[in-house]
């Protein structure tokens, strides 16, 4: 099951011109479509809900596993590692507004910046547009390392 269409979608987004919490956003989306169709064809497993650093985690032990030798993904699979864990920070940092409209973090579910509470917006209790930045800069050291281990394994990139 490959869903090439819809990486290719958010994917492409113009990173130029693009506000960076819109290109976090939408490349995630393709990260995580990317990450959901490598472990399908690894074990048959659809992956629910949005915890793309665990999704990574997944596709690194699974690599691991089928690995002879092992050692041979080190290099790669350690970059994808270190950045999905920096991820993982970055967005549990992130505050946003919960589906019941009180203070919360983004946590591991990505989908939820699109409640980002900016410091444009509110007088406290805020994200910062350098929080968001570093979220861009995350975002693309994990696609750029997702590639190399997709690559690395015979699969598509993220984009397609």
């Amino acid at each position: 099951m490959e869903h090439r269409f819809n990486r290719r979608a958010f994917g492409t987004v113009d990173r130029s011109a693009t506000n960076p919490l819109l290109e976090s956003y939408a490349v995630l989306v393709a990260v995580e479509l990317a990450l959901k169709d490598a472990l399908w064809s690894a074990d048959g497993q659809w992956r629910k809900l949005h915890g793309v650093a665990k999704f990574a985690q997944d596709l690194i032990d699974s690599a691991h596993a089928q690995a002879t030798p092992p050692v041979v993904y080190e290099r790669n699979w350690k970059r994808l590692q270190d950045a999905s864990i920096a991820l993982k920070e970055k967005l549990s940092r992130l505050v946003c507004t919960d589906k019941k409209g009180n203070l919360s973090l983004v946590g591991d579910q990505f989908p939820n910046v699109r409640y980002l509470r900016h410091e444009d917006d509110f007088p406290a209790d805020f994200s910062t547009s350098t929080d968001v930045e570093e979220l861009r800069i995350a975002t693309r050291e994990l696609e750029a390392a997702l590639n190399d281990c997709l690559q690395e394994t015979g699969k598509d990139k993220v984009i397609p």
